[in-house]
């Protein structure tokens, strides 16, 4: 409860310096903590090298083509944390509907359900953000639009 407390006024505090594109290059993220698909909590940014984000369903179902084929085991191995702003959702849909389906996914993702959350990540409307650590900076930023884009940035075969 008090770190989601400490991330709601990280977000006001964000909120309150105007319009931001979110963290740039040599930044480190918040430490937070965010719920799986599973309702488990799980640390932010963590030990990851890789952060993919989305905040639309565009881009959310992007990430899932291009995510499809891996398993949270392929992901530990690529250090690769997926976090999803789903907060403009309402809380019906998303108990009915989105949770059971993400719930069949092979892979782990982290659910920002509270708005505000997610403010300090940079996004452009329909592009995934990939954000590249290295040592706990931001090392690079990209915003991609294509499933493919996604799988050979992070070194993936193609679909078989």
């Amino acid at each position: 409860m008090l770190r989601l407390l400490l991330a709601s006024l990280f977000a006001f505090t964000l909120a309150l310096s105007g319009p931001a594109a979110g963290v740039t290059i040599g930044d480190t993220l918040p430490e937070l903590e965010f719920p799986t698909q599973h309702d488990e909590m799980r640390p932010f940014p963590g030990q990851a090298h890789w952060i993919l984000f989305t905040g639309e369903k565009k881009t959310a179902e992007l990430a899932q083509m291009a995510l499809q084929d891996l398993t949270s085991e392929q992901m530990e191995a690529l250090n690769l944390v997926y976090l999803m702003d789903i907060s403009p959702m309402p809380s019906l849909i998303t108990r009915m509907f989105m949770l059971p389906k993400m719930r069949e996914l092979d892979y782990t993702v982290l659910l920002a359900r509270e708005s505000g959350l997610t403010d300090f990540m940079p996004r452009e409307a329909g592009q995934i953000t990939v954000i590249r650590l290295e040592e706990g900076r931001v090392a690079s930023i990209n915003f991609l639009s294509e499933a493919t884009q996604l799988r050979e940035l992070l070194g993936l075969p193609d679909h078989p």
